[in-house]
């Protein structure tokens, strides 16, 4: 964006009284009022508002997983090859991965056994992108279930 965008953005929504700014010297400080976000957001409480996050990592990575899941054929290879082609998947992106804050662990498992390792990488990445650390349902799952 543009500096410019950014100043008239943010003046808008402060004549809009949705945020606040202080003045110290030559630098500008906003501030929102947390519970009154949250309650626009229907989020129910302010401290489930994200503080901040580095959303282009996040989206990146994820739909680099995207694409890769959506190769033709990639349900037909064999186990071992599904799992090398995914480690070397998680390889490329996990500076992203790491950025976002997802732990990347490539050496946990070996061989065929690194599918599972990729699944839980991509759900955690999942959980971070929809701001939850936490699980959708009761058992555990977060509809990352029906990957190949």
């Amino acid at each position: 964006f543009e500096q410019r965008n950014v100043r008239e953005g943010l003046l808008q929504l402060r004549e809009a009284g949705v945020i606040d700014v202080a003045r110290v010297a030559d630098e500008r400080y906003y501030s929102i009022a947390l519970q009154d976000w949250a309650t626009l957001l229907r989020l129910g409480e302010a401290p489930n508002l994200p503080l901040h996050h580095d959303w282009i990592p996040t989206y990146r990575a994820l739909t680099q997983i995207t694409r890769w899941l959506q190769q033709p054929g990639l349900d037909k290879l064999s186990s071992f090859l599904r799992a090398s082609q995914a480690r070397t998947l998680v390889d490329a992106i996990s500076p992203d991965l790491q950025h976002a804050g997802v732990t990347v662990e490539t050496d946990a498992a070996r061989g065929a056994a690194f599918w599972d390792a990729f699944v839980e990488i991509t759900r955690r990445a999942v959980r971070v992108a929809q701001g939850t650390g936490r699980t959708v349902d009761d058992r555990g799952r977060d509809g990352i279930t029906d990957l190949p």
